[in-house]
Formats: C-alpha cells, structure tokens, sequence
C-alpha cells in the first residue's frame, strides 16, 4: 500500500501518553481517512500532531500517486483479474512464500474475522505503489490459506484510496469493501489485523481496547534509537501494548519495499493450546526494556 511510516529523527517532544480507556471519537482527517480514536488520545490529531500528519500524508501521496483519472482510465474488473493471476505467478515463485507458509503453518491462533487497512488501489496508483498493493493482498490471500481450509472468516477493506473498479474487484473475489470507521469497528479480540505502512500511533489507538490476536502491521520498538515520541507516540503506550505478543519479522521479497519495518504479532492469549508454536529462532516475546 503507498501509505509508508518509515522512522524518522525528530529532537521535538510531548509529554507521554498515558493509557486510559474513555469513549471513542471519529476524526476524519484531509485524505479521507476517518480515525476512531480514544479521546484521550485525541491531542495525536490536533495541533502541531496533526499538520505533521497532514504533511506526512502529502508526502507519502506525492510518492505513491494520487486518484486522478490518468491512472485509472480504462481498467475493468476482467482486467484486474487477469493481473491477480499474474501477480499470483509471480509471488508464489519466490522464496518468500515459502518463508511465510513455514511461519503461519504451526499456527495455534484462533482468527474470526480479517480487516484490512489502507491497502491502497490496485490500478490507480504509479507503477511500485501499485505493485506493493498486488503483493499485500497475495501475501494476505496466503495467509489465509496457511490458517488451514478449515478456516472461513469473512475479510473485510478499508481504504478511501479505493476506487470503484478497486471495490468492485475486490466484492467479485469474495471480499466486502467498507467506508471508514466500519472496518475499525470490526476489530475485535479475535481478528487478524492487517494494516501494513499505517501510521503507527493511529493504528494502535484503535486495537488499544480490542488487543486483537494477531496483527501485520509497522515495527512497534520503543527501544529503537529512532523512536521519537513525537512522531511514534508514547513510549511506554506502545510498550504496553505489545507486551502481550509475540512478534517476528515479515519476510521481505527481493527488489520491493512491500514489507519493509513489519513484524507480525500473536497474542499469546489468542491460541488454542495457551502458546503459539513458532520457528524459536524468529520469534521475540515482545518485551521492551
């Protein structure tokens, strides 16, 4: 998806955020996105937070395209579904398939429903925002057949980036397309929460009260040297947050920045047998100094 959080180095700071649980607000910033946020936590979308959000916003769209009629004249649903079979050739000839059946197929967790955030178009985008978007939605399409044939949840998007070509696809292969906040609001604590390059504050805000059992999303490190509270949010928020599950990285292609700073994350309370079995060598508990 084009939306990218990539760290950055910023010396401003805020106080830290302490974490209360209070009623939720729904904000709709100027990309369209309506965010359901605690209002606690509101002062991440106000004031200087919310111009350095906008600017990011600018940012990331000058980077990865915008929804003018040039990029999306002439494409059909027939037409998207011959690229998805193309698409599909080419991922599951790499490595990288392989890498994620390995990570996904002792899997324990239990997962009732799969949201997807800000995914991005499939068409109506430049060239490599368009083919990360491809490549998101095969390795979440993998994914659901790594949980085993035995699972059937309904897997909902979110993403006002969507056109109606990208809806209609997306309807026409079993998918349900809603506007913001209904797929926020469908998180629950046995979802699979797939939201890759969101921003991280704000995504954490939302599954803060759900804890959902699984979650694709950015790197949460407040360890990191370049964690700034300021951009990133709370240090001790985020600490909080992920204290409960395990995390490994996303396995990255070759040649795309699809992937680049994800980790998945179980939550330990999530599975069957009260551990998730994963590779040992990969997996973290989470803990944050």
């Amino acid at each position: 998806m084009p939306h990218n959080n990539r760290p950055q180095q910023n010396t401003a700071r805020q106080p830290a955020h302490h974490n209360t649980h209070t009623r939720r607000t729904n904000v709709e910033d100027s990309e369209g996105w309506t965010h359901v946020m605690n209002n606690a936590n509101m002062n991440r979308c106000s004031g200087r937070r919310g111009d350095t959000h906008k600017q990011n916003a600018q940012t990331q769209q000058s980077q990865a395209g915008d929804n003018s009629e040039k990029y999306q004249s002439g494409y059909t649903v027939e037409m998207l579904t011959h690229e998805l079979d193309l698409y599909s050739t080419h991922w599951r000839g790499h490595k990288v398939s392989d890498d994620l059946k390995n990570l996904f197929k002792d899997s324990d967790s239990v997962v009732n429903n799969i949201v997807v955030i800000g995914l991005g178009s499939l068409h109506n985008a430049r060239f490599q925002a368009k083919n990360d978007s491809w490549s998101q939605l095969i390795a979440m399409r993998d994914i659901v057949d790594f949980l085993g044939p035995e699972v059937d949840v309904p897997i909902v998007f979110q993403d006002p980036a969507f056109s109606d070509i990208d809806r209609e696809f997306l309807a026409s292969i079993g998918y349900k397309v809603v506007n913001a906040p209904d797929g926020w609001m469908s998180v629950g604590p046995y979802s699979l929460v797939y939201g890759i390059h969101c921003y991280n504050d704000v995504l954490s805000s939302v599954v803060e009260d759900s804890r959902p059992a699984m979650m694709i999303r950015n790197t949460v490190d407040p360890n990191s040297a370049f964690w700034d509270p300021f951009i990133h949010g709370s240090k001790a928020y985020h600490a909080d947050l992920i204290k409960d599950y395990f995390q490994t990285d996303f396995p990255q292609p070759e040649n795309s920045n699809a992937f680049t700073d994800t980790k998945i994350y179980w939550r330990k309370a999530s599975c069957k047998k009260g551990l998730c079995k994963f590779p040992a060598a990969t997996v973290t508990t989470g803990e944050v100094k």
